[in-house]
């Protein structure tokens, strides 16, 4: 891997370039395989000889729980998403036009809605056409988006478990807890949607950190502390 006033490329042992030197940049993860991180801002995957999967796939996400998500572009030159296995099976066909990472199994695609899906490519559930993005599952539960300031949390069934009242959301943690945003103050909230921080004690809630402690802002200045899960 070198650069160049161009960009990142690949030589191999020879000095013979096998990456053209145009990426924004180059990284290796996993068995002699590396992802490109193209001008465009989609990511492709190589082989350390530089052989690309772009003939078939116009973008590339990492693996995850063994499978990657891909991307080709449509008649109308919209990308359409599907997933790969480890053997570059296609094993969900690229036909939505949006898709998260597996975890616990589970990911979500978006056709005419938000889908949940197996690794089978069985459909688990269909969320309500107002949600417009959704979240990553963390601990049972994934944020649901339904407008700049409308937010909620649906289990691993889709169903809402706490109704979307909240501004913002964040994930939630091993402690059971996420940063959140109602009626315009941040909180913790705990998986029920019940605050456990008073409201307008804290101008800012930051993420909680491994340890089970948020950065906190003061509701007036720039003074900041620490808070613990229990809030």
């Amino acid at each position: 891997i070198n650069r160049t006033t161009q960009g990142w490329g690949m030589m191999d042992n020879s000095g013979k370039t096998v990456v053209p030197f145009v990426y924004n940049n180059i990284s290796k993860y996993g068995n002699n395989k590396y992802l490109l991180q193209a001008k465009n801002k989609l990511i492709i995957t190589l082989s350390a000889t530089g052989k690309a999967l772009d003939d078939k796939y116009v973008g590339q996400g990492q693996f995850f729980e063994g499978f990657a998500r891909v991307a080709k572009r449509d008649t109308s030159g919209k990308l359409i998403w599907g997933f790969v296995n480890e053997n570059y099976e296609e094993v969900i066909p690229c036909q939505y036009k949006s898709a998260k990472n597996y975890k616990n199994g589970q990911t979500a695609v978006l056709d005419t809605a938000w889908h949940l899906m197996n690794t089978k490519g069985e459909i688990i559930a269909t969320l309500p056409k107002v949600v417009k993005e959704i979240g990553e599952f963390h601990h049972g539960l994934a944020w649901v988006k339904l407008s700049k300031t409308t937010f909620g949390y649906i289990n691993t069934s889709g169903q809402f478990v706490i109704k979307p009242k909240l501004n913002k959301a964040g994930n939630f943690t091993k402690f059971g807890v996420a940063n959140a945003a109602l009626n315009g103050q941040s909180v913790l909230i705990d998986e029920r949607g019940t605050p456990i921080t008073e409201f307008g004690v804290y101008g800012n809630i930051f993420n909680i950190e491994p340890n089970g402690l948020a950065k906190v802002q003061h509701p007036r200045r720039r003074l900041y502390g620490l808070l613990n899960q229990s809030g």
